[in-house]
């Protein structure tokens, strides 16, 4: 199997992860609202979230396509996540409960997102790839 076939299954097994992630978070976010209408107007975290997930979706469309744009936003894009992650985190602290989607993507979806991350990045900086962006 050649690179380009591991790094395109590659990122679609991340970008699947990420939106597996992104769900369950939605889901987290929409089922623990005791008050809706107060809760809008203080939560910026959930439309900012949006926004990154469009903007991340994009970027790998981007990598897969071998477009130079996506080369320029995967570093930026893994640092707004993990930053989105923590700060949104800090402000309004999730409570959820520990069912089994919570332990799907805890300890399956999470960790192969995260490594797929580490192997997209080796595979654009560090392997012949990285000539296939124009």
């Amino acid at each position: 199997m050649d690179l380009e076939t591991i790094y395109r299954r590659m990122l679609i097994l991340k970008t699947a992860m990420f939106i597996i992630i992104v769900s369950w978070g939605a889901y987290v976010q929409y089922s623990s609202i005791e008050k809706f209408n107060d809760y809008l107007f203080t939560d910026f975290g959930g439309p900012l979230f949006f926004i990154f997930t469009v903007l991340y979706i994009a970027t790998s469309y981007f990598l897969y396509k071998f477009r130079s744009l996506g080369k320029r936003l995967f570093l930026p894009m893994i640092g707004a996540f993990i930053v989105l992650g923590f700060f949104t985190e800090l402000i309004n602290p999730s409570q959820f409960s520990k069912d089994i989607f919570y332990v799907f993507v805890f300890y399956i979806a999470s960790p192969v997102f995260f490594v797929g991350q580490g192997v997209i990045f080796s595979l654009l900086y560090f392997t012949d790839i990285r000539n296939k962006f124009n």
